[in-house]
C-alpha cells in the first residue's frame, strides 16, 4: 500500500505528466549533449522554462527570471546581494512566521554584519500592517516576508506591505514557496525587489527545481559576483544569476509543471478548497485548528493544528506514520509551535484522506 501523504508543501509528489516530461528531455538531449546541435536545444529548454514560469508569476517577459535548484537557494542568493550594503545598525524586519531558509541567514547577517533583525508578530492583516508602519519610522534597510505561512497557511499582506515600501524605495523580498502553484500570484502587485519560488511543492515539479525573479532595482543594488550576465539591461531569456551547466531534464520538467498549474490553477484551488473542509469538518474538533490564532485569509491546501498540553507533533506523526502508513509533518524544535501540518495535492485520492481522518481518530481515541 502506497503510503497516504500529506506533507506537499515540504516535498510534493512529481505530477506524472512532469515525470514523462523529464524522462523525454533526458533521452533527446543525451543524444546532443553540448555538440552544435545540442547548445541551441539546450539554451532553448532553458528559456522555454523561463517564460512560463514568468507566465506563470505574472511579470512582463522572462527576463527577470533565473532557475536554480530550490526557494532555499533563491533566498540565500537575494539575501547575499541586498544583504552585502548592510552593516551595523541596520534595521531588517521579517516576519514570526518565516522558513529556517529565512531565518538562519538572517541569523548569519546580524552575527557577521551587526544588523538588527525583528521578526513582527500579528494576529490579523490589519495589524501586521499596523506593526510594520510602526518600524517605518526607523528606516528598515530591507525587508523579507513570506506570502504564504509555511507554518499554517496563513497569507501576509504582502501587496499592502509593498505599497508602503516602494514609496520609501526599501529594499523588499517576498518568498513565494508556499504560494506559486496553491494561490494566483501576481508578482507586480507585491512590488517586491525579489520574488522566490519553489517547483518541488505546489507546482509538482521535479525535486531540486525553483527559482526567482528580480526586479531592475534589485540589479542595480547587485555588487556582487552572483551573476553571468554584466549588462545593465536585463538578460532577453533571463538567467542573469543562473550559475553553470543545469540537468535539462529537470529544466524541461520544471516548465511542464508551470504549464500545467497555470492551466488547471482554478480548477486545483477548488479541489484544495473542497480537500480542507472535509479535513477540517473531521479534525477541528479533537485538535485546535491554528488557523484559529489569525484573523485573515488562509491557502486553500495546508492546515496545521496545535498539539494539546502533553502531545508532541513529532510523537504523532511517527506513530500515525507506523500504525496507519500515512505522513504529515510535525514541527520539531527549534520550529514552532509544536504542530502538526497536513497539506494536500491535485494527486492527493479519497482513499489517502480516508486513511488520514481516521489515523487521527484512532490516534485521539
Amino acid at each position: 500500500m502506497t503510503t497516504a501523504y500529506f506533507n506537499h508543501a515540504g516535498l510534493a509528489r512529481t505530477h506524472p505528466n512532469v515525470t514523462a516530461r523529464v524522462r523525454a528531455a533526458e533521452a533527446e538531449f543525451s543524444g546532443l549533449l553540448y555538440s552544435e546541435a545540442g547548445v541551441p536545444w539546450y539554451l532553448a529548454n532553458l528559456a522555454a522554462a523561463r517564460r512560463a514560469a514568468a507566465t506563470l508569476l505574472g511579470v512582463d517577459g522572462a527576463g527577470g527570471i533565473s532557475l536554480n535548484s530550490n526557494a532555499s537557494s533563491g533566498v540565500n542568493l537575494a539575501l547575499s546581494v541586498l544583504g552585502a550594503r548592510l552593516g551595523t545598525g541596520d534595521l531588517v524586519v521579517t516576519s514570526d512566521q518565516e522558513h529556517p531558509c529565512v531565518e538562519l541567514p538572517l541569523r548569519t547577517l546580524a552575527r557577521m554584519r551587526g544588523v538588527e533583525v525583528v521578526a513582527l508578530a500579528a494576529d490579523s492583516p490589519t495589524a501586521f500592517v499596523a506593526a510594520m508602519g510602526a518600524m517605518l519610522a526607523r528606516r528598515p534597510a530591507m525587508v523579507i516576508l513570506s506570502q504564504v505561512s509555511y507554518k499554517n497557511g496563513r497569507m501576509l499582506p504582502v501587496e499592502e506591505i509593498g505599497a508602503m515600501l516602494a514609496d520609501r524605495e526599501i529594499p523588499y523580498i517576498v518568498d513565494g514557496a508556499q504560494a506559486l502553484g496553491q494561490l494566483r500570484v501576481d508578482v507586480p502587485a507585491t512590488r517586491a525587489w525579489a520574488y522566490i519560488f519553489s517547483g518541488h511543492k505546489w507546482l509538482g515539479g521535479p525535486i531540486g527545481t525553483g527559482g526567482l525573479w528580480t526586479s531592475d532595482q534589485f540589479v542595480r543594488r547587485n555588487n556582487s559576483i552572483l551573476t553571468i550576465w554584466n549588462e545593465p539591461d536585463a538578460p532577453p531569456d533571463g538567467g542573469r544569476f543562473e550559475c553553470g551547466t543545469m540537468n535539462a531534464g529537470l529544466v524541461a520538467g520544471l516548465g511542464e509543471a508551470c504549464h500545467t498549474a497555470l492551466t488547471a490553477l482554478d480548477d486545483r484551488i477548488a479541489a484544495f478548497t473542497r480537500m480542507r473542509m472535509r479535513v477540517t469538518a473531521a479534525i477541528d474538533p479533537i485538535w485546535r485548528n491554528a488557523t484559529t490564532l489569525w484573523d485573515g485569509p488562509s491557502a486553500p491546501a495546508m492546515v496545521s493544528y496545535l498539539m494539546p498540553p502533553g502531545t508532541h507533533s513529532w510523537e504523532v506523526a511517527a506513530e500515525m506514520l507506523a500504525r496507519h502508513d500515512v505522513a504529515v509533518k510535525p514541527f520539531r524544535p527549534a520550529e514552532r509551535v509544536d504542530a502538526i501540518r497536513i497539506s494536500f495535492s491535485p494527486l492527493t485520492t479519497d482513499d489517502e484522506l480516508e486513511r488520514l481522518l481516521s489515523a487521527v481518530a484512532d490516534y485521539a481515541a
